[in-house]
């Protein structure tokens, strides 16, 4: 809109109609700040309020328009609008942000002798960009800042598998007894696994901020987990005069193995460090359908003012210790809690000064057909147990079954080994086998599960069965499934074949259901 002035000013009314052209909203108010003169961009900007203007108009009454249209909208509606009207009047400039997200800059221009002119512009992309690239810098700055934490917490737990190394080299250099030599050989090199898997852990804690780290949920053997933090902690333990307790335990879990193992090895650092005299226990306790693994210590406590705070970053409490105490980063149990945040697996904490600390995870049961188990992790209490055990082999690549045959041989088992369906239930008749391992495709149009229902019908009881595959189809993986039976998926890992069979010959006729609700 326009305001109407005489005919006999034709050189400003052209020059007026220029001005309505223009990219911007214009506004003019006399020397008693009553509006003269308004452009049609001006009042378009403002909507509702824009509408009303008209000749005489004074400032305060349209910036009350603001607020009565609700083109703006304040809590404390006088006081805003009675420091808005000053802050135009004395020629400040203001943004403002309109109730439709849009922001208005309004830039006051005062004249030589009176009066004022408002200049409004829509700058809510210019803003926004802005606020981009302020965002940008924070997040280049954050970068760095992450960069610098990385490095940190690298150095941090680092040291606790070199540690553990530099032991070990000094005690294999004055081991004279073979054996004793071969064992540090052993704990060293299970010592550089475990750096090398912490190195691809601390890149990927250096991700967390970014969200960039995605969890690996499988099963595997708590066993396993307990092993890897033994070597990599018991000597640190002894070196300090205290006594690593770690309780053997059969459960198996799901979750992110590597991630809950840098969880309990910061749960296990921190004992170390703050525990003087006594014993560190780790072991855990099953609770309904999951696992509770908890670190016990002897040390001096925590006070119930610090138990929210001890997972905070860089946050050590002073307790004037020993140099490494001192040194400490305060990193360990920050990158813990995250991690569990992570794997939405809670932790806990119970500590009292004076009577030591309980830090503990709790994790999902796992299944244990589904478990991954390396070779190396085979623990001792199982050698031995297969002697005497009668199995039936069933595969028809004679290079896998002679393979497999070969295996099985080494621990104990008297093989039978049969290259199609008639040649096992020939050799189920003339000797009844103590545990069935078939592969599911073979020869002829049988399959595996044809194999163990024919022995176990012609024998007349439940033979324990394991069924070997390559094929991962989903239809023939639920096949399997539904008839019951374990499953190995090809190529098979001996540590993997050497859990099930132990399970299906020596657990799952005595403890079925408990072994079945710990498995699913």
């Amino acid at each position: 809109m326009g305001v109407e002035r005489s005919s006999s000013e034709v050189p400003l009314r052209r020059v007026w109609d220029s001005l309505q052209r223009v990219g911007f909203g214009l506004c003019i108010f006399d020397d008693a700040l009553r509006l003269i003169a308004v452009n049609d961009p001006f009042c378009d900007l403002f909507g509702a309020a824009g509408e009303r203007l008209q000749y005489g108009t004074s400032l305060s009454q349209f910036v009350r328009e603001l607020i009565a249209q609700k083109v703006v909208r304040q809590d404390d509606e006088e006081t805003w609008i009675a420091e808005c009207t000053d802050a135009l009047r004395s020629g400040t400039t203001l943004q403002l942000k309109l109730s439709d997200g849009r922001i208005c800059k309004l830039v006051t221009t005062l004249g030589h002798e009176s009066g004022l002119t408002l200049v409004a512009e829509d700058v809510t992309r210019t803003r926004y960009s802005e606020e981009t690239l302020r965002e940008a810098k924070e997040f280049a700055e954050k970068a760095n800042i992450m960069k610098s934490r990385f490095l940190r917490a690298a150095n941090h737990d680092l040291r606790q598998p070199l540690a553990t190394m530099k032991i070990l080299v000094y005690n294999c250099m004055s081991v004279e007894d073979p054996e004793a030599r071969s064992q540090a050989l052993r704990s060293m090199d299970l010592t550089v696994s475990v750096m090398e898997e912490l190195l691809g852990a601390l890149l990927n804690v250096g991700q967390l901020d970014a969200g960039a780290i995605v969890p690996r949920v499988a099963s595997f053997p708590v066993a396993t987990l307990f092993k890897r933090l033994g070597v990599q902690f018991i000597h640190q333990a002894e070196d300090k005069g205290l006594n690593l307790t770690i309780v053997p335990t059969s459960c198996h879990i799901a979750t992110d193995q590597l991630l809950l193992e840098r969880i309990l090895a910061n749960f296990l650092s921190n004992a170390i460090r703050y525990t003087d005299y006594g014993r560190i226990l780790l072991g855990c306790r099953r609770i309904d359908n999951k696992l509770r693994i908890e670190v016990y210590d002897t040390g001096r406590g925590i006070a119930p003012e610090h138990h929210e705070r001890i997972f905070d970053e860089f946050f050590r409490i002073n307790t004037g210790g020993s140099h490494s105490e001192r040194t400490a980063l305060g990193l360990g149990l920050n990158v813990a809690k995250r991690l569990s945040q992570l794997l939405e697996t809670p932790i806990s904490l119970r500590s009292a000064p004076g009577r030591g600390s309980v830090f503990s995870i709790t994790v999902p049961i796992g299944d244990i057909w589904r478990s991954e188990v390396g070779q190396n992790d085979i623990t001792e209490a199982l050698t031995g147990e297969f002697v005497g055990v009668e199995a039936l082999i069933v595969e028809d690549d004679s290079v896998l079954r002679d393979a497999l045959s070969t295996l099985l041989d080494r621990w104990g088992i008297i093989v039978h080994a049969a290259g199609n369906y008639d040649q096992a239930l020939q050799m189920a008749a003339e000797k009844r086998p103590d545990l069935v391992i078939s592969d599911f495709q073979l020869p002829g149009g049988s399959n595996g599960l044809d194999v163990c229902r024919s022995v176990q019908t012609a024998l007349g009881e439940e033979i324990p069965c394991i069924i070997v595959t390559a094929d991962t189809d989903e239809r023939r993986l639920a096949e399997i499934s539904a008839a019951g039976l374990p499953l190995l998926i090809k190529p098979i890992a001996p540590a993997r074949l050497r859990v099930l069979m132990h399970h299906v010959l020596f657990e799952e006729n005595d403890t079925s259901s408990d072994f079945q609700s710990e498995a699913g």
